[in-house]
């Protein structure tokens, strides 16, 4: 069975970070929570991908997703260069029309 990913969710884990990376899939004023630190709008945002991207060399494989209390909550299998990897996060999205307005990501 294909998981059904919402567009914008969808977008974002298929983010080439090898590539030129977009936040296109996220509202201008998003807002993203991870390890601690707030993230808000499409520069910020860009550049915590980036960010991760460089000190993780983390790779996101969605395997569930459930919506809950009008959030999509999908659990990605992680494999990077960090303590404990490989492990399964969440990544709790809030749409806003086509677009991501707020990602809390957690463990």
């Amino acid at each position: 069975m294909t998981m059904q990913l919402p567009t914008p969710v969808a977008e974002y884990f298929a983010t080439d970070y090898a590539g030129d990376v977009s936040a296109d899939c996220f509202a201008p004023d998003a807002v993203v929570k991870d390890e601690g630190k707030t993230h808000t709008g499409r520069v910020e945002i860009r550049n915590w991908m980036v960010d991760s991207w460089e000190k993780y060399e983390s790779v996101a494989t969605p395997i569930a997703i459930e919506e809950v209390g009008g959030e999509v909550i999908v659990t990605a299998n992680c494999v990077g260069n960090f303590p404990g990897s490989p492990l399964d996060l969440r990544f709790i999205f809030g749409l806003d029309g086509d677009k991501i307005g707020t990602l809390r990501v957690t463990s």
